[in-house]
């Protein structure tokens, strides 16, 4: 079935449950409904255990939903899968698709020649260009398969931790092509990761899921307006052990020159003065104690904290 008027990338309701023997079913995916429209790099940001790869394998058509639709290009997955998955280009899961008798170099496309070179330099692919594929390792037919994902034709880009694995400068060359496929190639991209910083580099809008359910759909330059409360960045003179470190796990914790930086959402005043007072009870020395306007990647690593459901508006 084709739809009119179509968005390329759209879940309607989308939910999944796996049977568990012996007892009620695990509920993987709750009611996804998601829209990636042209031009778009969408991130789904999600902690540990949260379906974003239930979400991806149902996109892809890998797995069946349990309940609702998905709909790429005009076409529903499930009444029209080839013709739906036709327009799609994922990776991981296209490295399968490869064809493993060809040199690299084979499964890029030649169109976009002047821009794969580097992007190949970058990712350490080029002096390898002309080998066969089968007889790489498996990291480079990886790198090999984002790449082809990257400067693919296709209408939808999906995308499953493109970072992992991945030196800072081959980031950058991630990053930058992710940017431009959105500002120049009017492609529709979902980037999925558990990764704040690449949602915050390359994404114009994310969803944050937890516990399968989508928690928050906004803008990344808005994120700021969906918190409760006030951001505080409080410096500690010294690390913290791991016992000590327990003590404050609804804060962003990083080390800086031998100090320890607290960040994080505090509900008000009288929540303030409880925190300093755990500092002062620990023996900590507190360096500054200051608010701040967080910014994008501080608010998703806020959420992405054990008490991340506290604070929204």
């Amino acid at each position: 079935m084709s739809v009119t008027n179509h968005e390329p990338l759209q879940t309607h309701g989308l939910s999944k449950s796996f049977p568990r023997p012996g007892s009620s079913s695990i509920k993987a995916l709750t009611e996804l409904s998601l829209t990636v429209s042209r031009g778009q790099v969408i991130g789904l940001l999600r902690r540990l255990g949260s379906g974003k790869s239930t979400a991806l394998e149902l996109i892809t058509g890998q797995i069946e939903p349990t309940e609702g639709s998905v709909v790429l290009a005009g076409h529903d997955v499930a009444t029209d899968r080839e013709q739906a998955l036709s327009h799609v280009a994922a990776y991981p899961y296209d490295g399968p698709d490869l064809d493993p008798s060809l040199p690299l170099i084979e499964h890029l496309n030649a169109n976009e020649s002047q821009e794969i070179a580097p992007a190949m330099r970058a990712l350490d692919l080029w002096q390898k260009r002309k080998e066969i594929l089968a007889d790489q390792p498996l990291e480079i037919q990886r790198r090999v398969a984002l790449v082809h994902t990257l400067f693919s034709e296709r209408r939808i880009l999906l995308f499953d931790e493109p970072m992992a694995g991945l030196d800072p400068a081959a980031s950058v060359t991630v990053y930058a092509r992710l940017q431009r496929l959105a500002e120049t190639r009017a492609r529709a991209v979902l980037v999925a990761t558990k990764q704040p910083a690449t949602v915050s580099t390359v994404c114009g809008r994310v969803a944050v899921l937890h516990q399968g359910e989508k928690l928050l759909d906004a803008r990344v330059k808005e994120l700021g307006q969906v918190l409760e409360g006030a951001y505080y960045r409080i410096v500690l003179g010294s690390r913290l052990d791991v016992r000590r470190s327990a003590w404050f796990d609804d804060l962003v914790l990083t080390e800086k020159h031998g100090r320890t930086i607290l960040s994080g959402l505090i509900a008000d005043q009288a929540a303030l003065q409880g925190l300093l007072a755990r500092i002062r009870d620990l023996g900590l020395s507190l360096i500054s104690v200051n608010q701040v306007e967080p910014g994008p990647e501080e608010v998703l690593e806020h959420f992405m904290t054990a008490q991340f459901k506290v604070g929204l508006r």
